[in-house]
């Protein structure tokens, strides 16, 4: 299977099974409100008792804005920011419990979702921390390439060949992150389907997968990629041609963006659904278990024990 068919069937099993598409999107939803109704109450709770709202709809006012940063700052700031990073991680445990169940469905679609998540989860969350120390790597490798370009420019009189090589060192930085994401994703397909039980090797397969059929693993991961930042491109455009000024615009755009997150959603696991398409048309041989000992062996001697003697 090459990974246009891989893309193709991956397509059709994610809009077969769009109800986790919508679970994931509303659990998603909710962790959002969760951060965004404080501010959205203390926001009412400032032009509830004034026509300051209306004139702000149609000429949006920066002094205001910064009035109304400056009335809730100090504790209240810090409150938030703690909500936002408990409610950041409790999304992240969150998105790991359910990538069990989904990558499962992927694989045999008559499994259990919850039951998947539930089963899967603690090889998933290991697999997660190992999975920060590639990242990290990645994130140094950005920083030392960023101060090293930065104290060269120093010197120099001319700033467009810097500028071109600090793109060049983010574009360099995002394919590596790429590559890291991707691979854990296959090592995420590996422990589902039981070839590995341990983060690190479950990694080593999913690396080995990778190494060996490099333009296959990243036509699949790239073109996803590539189908989503298309779509955020346009929505990007069509939210700035699409101006607010009337309460129906506003609500056309509101629309328009839930329609987006939910592509993001779809896109993500049409990745994964891609990828165990990918891997299961060509995995890597699994290593045969050693033979288990036969009860009549002498392991102290190293000779095999008469049977009569041990009856």
């Amino acid at each position: 299977m090459n990974a246009l068919a891989a893309l193709s069937a991956g397509g059709r099993q994610s809009m077969r099974l769009f109800k986790i598409t919508a679970l994931f999107y509303a659990m998603n939803l909710a962790m959002a409100a969760v951060i965004v109704a404080p501010l959205a109450v203390a926001v009412a709770g400032n032009l509830s008792r004034s026509l300051e709202s209306a004139r702000l709809f149609s000429n949006f006012d920066v002094g205001w804005l910064m009035e109304f940063s400056y009335q809730y700052r100090g504790g209240t700031a810090v409150q938030f920011a703690v909500l936002t990073v408990v409610v950041g991680l409790c999304s992240l445990v969150l998105n790991t419990f359910l990538a069990g169940g989904a990558i499962a469905l992927f694989e045999r679609e008559d499994d259990a979702f919850f039951s998947a998540s539930a089963r899967y989860f603690p090889r998933l969350a290991r697999l997660a921390l190992v999975s920060l120390v590639f990242y990290g790597f990645v994130a140094a490798l950005f920083g030392v390439g960023s101060r090293l370009i930065g104290k060269a420019s120093e010197s120099s009189m001319e700033a467009g060949p810097w500028i071109m090589l600090r793109w060049g060192l983010i574009g360099v930085a995002v394919f590596l992150a790429g590559v890291v994401n991707m691979t854990f994703d296959y090592a995420k397909i590996v422990l589902v389907t039981g070839e590995a039980r341990g983060a690190v090797r479950a990694t080593m397969r999913a690396a080995a997968f990778v190494a060996s059929r490099p333009a296959r693993t990243l036509a699949v991961y790239w073109i996803c990629g590539a189908a989503a930042l298309g779509l955020l491109a346009a929505y990007h455009g069509l939210s700035e041609f699409a101006t607010q000024e009337t309460m129906t615009r506003v609500l056309l755009v509101l629309v328009f963006r839930q329609a987006y997150v939910l592509f993001r959603v779809w896109a993500r696991l049409w990745t994964w659904s891609s990828e165990v398409h990918a891997y299961e048309a060509a995995p890597l041989p699994v290593a045969e278990p050693e033979p288990p000992i036969p009860s009549y062996v002498d392991v102290t001697q190293g000779a095999a024990a008469d049977p009569e003697t041990l009856s």
